[in-house]
């Protein structure tokens, strides 16, 4: 999926919850939110769609939204959840409201916004929401995925 006529590019970013500024990990700045209050930072994908993943003619298969989905929400996740357990993708939903049509040459830009819903350190549940939007801001679905950590001792036997 990523080369071409796949996901053509791809950048990834992280914005303050309240003031929308852009956060540096780099340099600590995950540090001043106040993640005990819920306060999770806005996970910004940007990604170029190309003319290998239509379905329809000039239309974005829907099942590359939800792949797209499940991994933006577990990125999302993995920033914030202890790395000693291993972290699993329980669900990921998708509503498809507009198809994302491609432009003439069989490209499409998206805006995947992603953010941190629901955290239960206590159950290990993580869920996350995302929306997909084009460069006008017009909202062509949205997700909702929820990851668990566990170990693998905690997994019932088959």
């Amino acid at each position: 999926m990523f080369r071409e006529g796949g996901v053509s590019r791809h950048s990834s970013f992280l914005l303050h919850p309240d003031t929308a500024d852009l956060l540096d990990i780099s340099k600590g700045e995950l540090t001043v939110l106040d993640l005990s209050q819920g306060c999770f930072p806005i996970h910004i994908d940007i990604f170029t769609l190309g003319m290998e993943l239509h379905a329809f003619p000039r239309t974005i298969f829907g099942g590359v939204l939800a792949l797209l989905a499940d991994g933006v929400c577990g990125k999302a996740a993995y920033l914030h959840r202890d790395l000693e357990i291993p972290g699993y993708t329980a669900y990921t939903n998708v509503k498809f409201d507009k198809p994302i049509r491609t432009d003439k040459d069989g490209y499409a830009t998206i805006l995947v916004r992603s953010q941190v819903n629901q955290h239960q350190s206590s159950g290990a549940k993580i869920v996350i929401n995302a929306q997909f939007e084009d460069p006008g801001g017009i909202i062509h679905a949205v997700a909702e995925s929820m990851t668990m950590e566990r170990t693998v001792k905690e997994f019932p036997r088959l």
